[in-house]
């Protein structure tokens, strides 16, 4: 995905990746805005997910054919039935001007990254579907 306030792909001990953590958390809470998470029928209030920076898939007409865009969001955000969970792919996410962007895999990552250890916070992979 585009470009996010991330951890350095170098982590010099659990005590730093823990500190990197929070302190990304502590961002997401100055951009975060709220959004809508689906998956199925289930929806969830997520009060803090940061988009970062968009990527565009321009295709051979040179017009754009969707638009990559990776959040955070807390990892104790999708709280589905009582349970905590990770995003999946395939879930769904609403935001406040009527945008949808689904989960997805990101090459041959998986569709989301943990941050922190215990994680703190979700890189989560998404395409968008409706503009």
């Amino acid at each position: 995905g585009g470009r996010c306030i991330a951890p350095p792909p170098v982590v010099l001990s659990m005590h730093s990746n823990d500190a990197i953590a929070e302190a990304l958390l502590d961002g997401l809470r100055a951009i975060a805005a709220p959004v809508v998470w689906r998956r199925g029928d289930a929806r969830i209030n997520v009060d803090l997910a940061g988009p970062c920076e968009p990527e565009y898939n321009v295709d051979l007409d040179a017009k754009i054919s969707h638009l990559d865009k990776d959040w955070l969001l807390p990892a104790d955000a999708l709280l589905f039935a009582g349970r905590l969970d990770t995003p999946r792919s395939g879930d769904r996410i609403d935001t406040e001007d009527g945008q949808t962007y689904e989960v997805l895999p990101y090459g041959k990552e998986e569709c989301y990254q943990p941050i922190g250890t215990p994680p703190v916070l979700f890189r989560v992979h998404t395409k968008q579907i409706k503009p």
